[in-house]
């Protein structure tokens, strides 16, 4: 009995923790995403323009790779704790402890790309703010 509320506790844990990756990535991807989106729109058939928004579509599109990689590195971290924490259970904690080192650098890695990603969406967002500047 005392197993099956264990792992139905950690269930529950890993599912809401993905959960909440889940909300803290997605907007890496809505933001670059929908810069890029938007400056498709806003330039249209405007060759006159072309060149300065395709600067700022290039630092979008290198955002929405590292929200991928941020992706990436969340996933490997909450494996790597789900890992750490059945080890825990079956009571071998050096296996445990490894893991869970494995799992907090790999959410190191993610917090550093998340924030690589915020910084170039800024950073594409600042040259077309120039850009519309000159225009204007």
């Amino acid at each position: 009995m005392m197993i099956g509320m264990e792992e139905d506790h950690r269930g529950r844990l890993f599912e809401a923790t993905i959960r909440f990756e889940h909300a803290a990535i997605r907007p890496l991807y809505l933001l670059n995403g929908g810069a890029l989106l938007a400056a498709l729109t806003f330039v249209g058939n405007r060759t006159d323009i072309a060149a300065g928004v395709a600067y700022s579509m290039y630092w979008w599109m290198a955002g929405l790779v590292f929200a991928a990689f941020t992706t990436a590195m969340g996933f490997a971290s909450q494996f790597n704790f789900y890992k750490a924490h059945s080890q825990k259970v079956a009571k071998n904690q050096p296996l445990a402890d490894h893991y869970d080192a494995y799992g907090r650098g790999f959410r190191i890695a993610a917090y550093f790309l998340g924030s690589l990603s915020l910084i170039v969406f800024l950073i594409g967002t600042w040259s077309a703010i120039g850009l519309l500047a000159r225009v204007s």
